[in-house]
């Protein structure tokens, strides 16, 4: 045995290898065809400042570290046009001429500007110098990338994105009653953008916060008046400053200038700053701006289109702190983000060398416990050796018990599934000697994790004690010889021999029936069902397994169909398992070859007409099947957990319809979302619901939550905790489907909602009889009495329109108005109906 296991290992080690061979291989063959596709080429790289300018030096020195001239065999070119000190207008000819007589005879491939000034100047002369040669930029906003290159063609970049959120969460936890933003900025297009992102930022974090501009930047030669900044006050550094003139001073300059003048932590979101007096922050790092131009390049290098590449959004920020600056202000470590780097850290033995440290204290405390091992080793074999003939003896009984514990359940004292896998292959053997017959049921007990999670594991063994002597009470089954098995949990089988169709089904009847009486547990009152399935032997099978399968086929049928009863299995039921793993297999692709899409049903306000709002349903188009209903596909969502990534994709969809409303018809107009109970239990179900807001950058006004109240009353307590944080953050919380679930006043009361809306059934009820719509007229006042308002679906008819109007319901949703529509045809609706109906 042990052989066997070492050659087991000795195999896996090998495969491993392969492996990572193979891998190794085929990484050294990618990196040499990338090599020798970029091989003799020719690169200019044009900068506005010269090398000793800290940007343009750090940029290039990113820029090197991807394209190694050395590596790919390339050459590449440095112009620096000096704008540091003199204007633009003064240098622009000579460049010009400089270029020209330098690289017109060059075969230059591709052309790097790192900066604003080098790229205007290269998209002024694209024509006349740099005629087909791609063009890979940095250095820029966003804003002025757009501008510069609208209509420009054959060029790409690296956005210079400041990474001004993380920035301000930090400067919050640290400053967390700040009142004012001072900003510090210069007055240039480019200043004021980075003023208006922080402002934007800010207000994200809350609205109240007043951002100010820190002073009137005229010359930044000459000493700033500074503002009287009070210690609730946060200040921040944006970008390089540019005086009256056209002229730049560097961060480091200022950063140092305002830091003696100002007696609060300065936050920078460039790394210039740093070390020059500013505490630090999310810094815009020039080296890991520059590596990521690099890899823009050598895809330009590699054959891709510079215009199929686009304006690229890349982190190029990093976490840095002075640690003089925190020491200064008193300001604890652990309030910065994990990733910080913290510069000027005084040097501390154990700090430098912890891990060594904690290394070889590990490696002496396991040698002290080996040695002592060993000593203790030493000593219980001598006490072996004296034991092993009592052991010995021992050992007969032993290998009974373990008998008794290899094909007994030790719970509830039945024959276990070793048990039942053994005797049916014994029974199989026998019977297709003589042609003999018999049946097997398999069955669970339905909803056995909810006594488990209401009670604990200990009332759980409890039950199922109790449920097996009540199985094995059953008059028709008691009489026969290790024929009941519990094969795990809460599932069990049953064996019968010789028993017909007829015979099987009036015993599965007296199973169901035998458990219709509640069990008595601690003073507690359990009344449970059973799903059942059952099959015929021979008839269904002549293996153990295959008998076995289709016993849980069946009995997952009745799960299916909503449980609480029992199937004789039949051959399509493996049909729809077929059909179900093809169906699953296409949803999992679904949202990759885009073929979901969302519909919006409008919402009027039953008072004014006003369109208030839309719910968005999910529809798939699948390429195969063709449109698949919803009441088909999301319980398979659900079930194999791609709800998740579904419902991400309908909130983000929904988001961005409403941002779209919003601004093209300057109306906040909602647009909600049926959230599935699966999602709801996820743990970072809220954290997406947040990233998604952030991300399209809509409003938590704009969106609704839509959840029906079966989906509440599973974890009712944690989904109530859930959906407060959702309302809190002024999302709308709709409870869907009211009145087809629980409908109690006592939960409705705890619920964090808004909003509850009318299940269809009531309304049709309305028209048919009194009660209905005075049930109808109840709810409504029942939620007005409460602060909720009430949306009624599935509105068809003007009968049902006006009696809800007369009965005060707030919002009607249904054909009344109009079906569910594309995206295209609800913008038509809104153009035709925005101001009433």
């Amino acid at each position: 045995m042990r052989e066997s296991d070492d050659m087991m290992k000795k195999s896996k080690y090998r495969l491993l290898i392969i492996i990572i061979l193979l891998l190794l291989g085929s990484l050294f063959k990618n990196n040499s065809f990338a090599e020798a596709k970029i091989k003799d080429k020719n690169i200019l790289i044009v900068n506005s400042h010269t090398e000793d300018y800290a940007w343009t030096r750090d940029v290039l020195k990113g820029i090197f570290k991807v394209i190694n001239p050395s590596e790919f065999n390339i050459n590449i070119y440095v112009e620096n046009f000096d704008h540091k000190y003199y204007q633009k207008d003064d240098i622009d000819k000579d460049i010009y001429r400089l270029i020209k007589k330098n690289y017109e005879n060059k075969n230059i491939d591709l052309l790097i500007t790192t900066d604003l000034d080098a790229t205007k100047f290269a998209i002024d002369h694209q024509d006349e110098l740099f005629k087909e040669i791609p063009i890979v930029f940095s250095g820029l906003s966003k804003a002025k990338a757009k501008e510069i290159t609208s209509g420009v063609s054959n060029i790409s970049g690296i956005i210079e994105k400041l990474n001004i959120d993380e920035t301000l969460e930090t400067a919050f936890n640290i400053i967390p009653n700040a009142k004012t933003i001072y900003v510090i900025h210069d007055n240039t297009s480019r200043g004021m953008d980075a003023f208006d992102q922080v402002k934007d930022s800010a207000n994200k974090i809350d609205k109240k916060i007043e951002v100010k501009t820190f002073a009137k930047i005229e010359d930044i030669k000459f000493d700033i008046k500074t503002p009287d900044i009070d210690e609730d006050s946060i200040v921040i550094g944006t970008i390089t400053m540019v005086d009256s003139k056209g002229l730049s001073t560097s961060m480091a300059e200022i950063a140092g200038k305002l830091s003696k003048k100002i007696d609060s932590p300065i936050f920078y979101l460039q790394e210039e700053a740093i070390g020059h007096g500013v505490l630090g922050g999310s810094m815009l790092s020039s080296e890991l701006h520059g590596k990521n131009t690099g890899e823009i390049a050598l895809r330009v290098l590699n054959g891709e289109e510079p215009d199929n590449i686009g304006l690229v959004e890349e982190n190029n920020a990093k976490n840095i702190y002075d640690y003089n600056i925190l020491e200064k202000y008193n300001i604890n470590e652990n309030l910065l983000p994990d990733d910080s780097e913290i510069i000027n850290k005084p040097f501390s033995f154990y700090g430098q060398y912890k891990i060594i440290i904690i290394l070889i204290s590990l490696v002496i405390i396991l040698l002290t416990v080996l040695v002592i091992y060993l000593l203790l080793n030493i000593y219980k074999r001598k006490q072996m050796e004296s034991n092993m003939k009592i052991i010995n003896k021992e050992l007969l009984s032993t290998q009974d018990e373990l008998q008794i514990m290899a094909y007994y359940d030790d719970v509830v004292n039945l024959p276990n599934r070793n048990m039942f896998f053994n005797i049916m292959e014994e029974r199989f053997n026998n019977t297709f000697k003589s042609q003999a017959s018999g049946s097997i049921l398999y069955m669970d007990i339905d909803n056995f994790k909810n006594i488990n999670d209401t009670f604990g594991h200990a009332f759980g063994n409890l039950f199922l004690k109790a449920f097996a002597e009540r199985l094995k009470s059953v008059k028709s089954i008691e009489s026969e010889d290790n024929n009941i098995f519990r094969l795990n949990g809460d599932e069990y089988i049953i064996v019968l021999e010789d028993r017909d169709s007829k015979e099987t089904e009036i015993i599965a009847e007296e199973i169901h029936n035998s458990f219709k009486t509640p069990f008595t547990i601690l003073n507690e009152d359990i009344k449970v069902s059973i799903s059942m399935g059952i099959v015929f032997y021979p008839e269904h099978g002549d293996t153990v397994d295959e008998v076995f399968k289709k016993a849980d086929l069946a009995m997952y049928k009745v799960k299916e169909l909503g449980k609480n009863g029992y199937k004789i299995y039949q051959s399509e039921m493996e049909e729809e398992v077929a059909d179900k793993v093809l169906l699953e297999n296409n949803l999992r692709n679904a949202l990759d070859k885009d073929e979901f899409i969302l519909h919006y049903q409008p919402q009027i306000n039953s008072k004014t007409g006003e369109i208030v709002g839309f719910e968005s349903l999910i529809r798939w188009n699948s390429s195969q099947y063709g449109l698949i209903s919803p009441v088909k596909f999301i319980p398979l969502a659900e079930e194999t957990g791609e709800i998740n990534k579904i419902g991400g994709w309908v909130l983000r969809e929904a988001c961005k319809f409403a941002i779209s409303v919003s601004e093209k018809y300057d109306k906040k107009i909602e647009v909600s979302v049926n959230i599935s109970p699966v999602q709801l239990k996820k743990p970072d179900f809220i954290p997406m619901v947040r990233r998604i807001l952030k991300e399209t950058g809509a409003e938590s006004c704009l969106l609704g939550i839509e959840v029906t109240e079966t989906a509440l009353m599973e974890s009712f307590e944690e989904n109530i905790a859930k959906l407060k944080q959702l309302r809190d953050m002024g999302i709308t919380i709709y409870l869907d489907d009211f009145g087809t679930g629980y409908s109690s006043l006592s939960y409705l009361l705890k619920l964090p909602i808004n909003t509850i809306k009318i299940d269809k059934s009531f309304i049709d009820d309305m028209m048919i009889e009194k009660k209905g719509r005075k049930i109808i007229g109840e709810i409504i006042n029942l939620a007005h009495d409460i602060d909720l308002s009430v949306v009624a679906e599935g509105v068809e008819i003007e009968e049902q329109l006006s009696v809800l109007k007369e009965l005060g319901c707030d919002i009607i949703q249904g054909y009344i108005y109009s079906k569910p529509l594309a995206e295209r045809d609800a913008y038509i609706f809104l153009d035709a109906n925005l101001s009433k109906i």
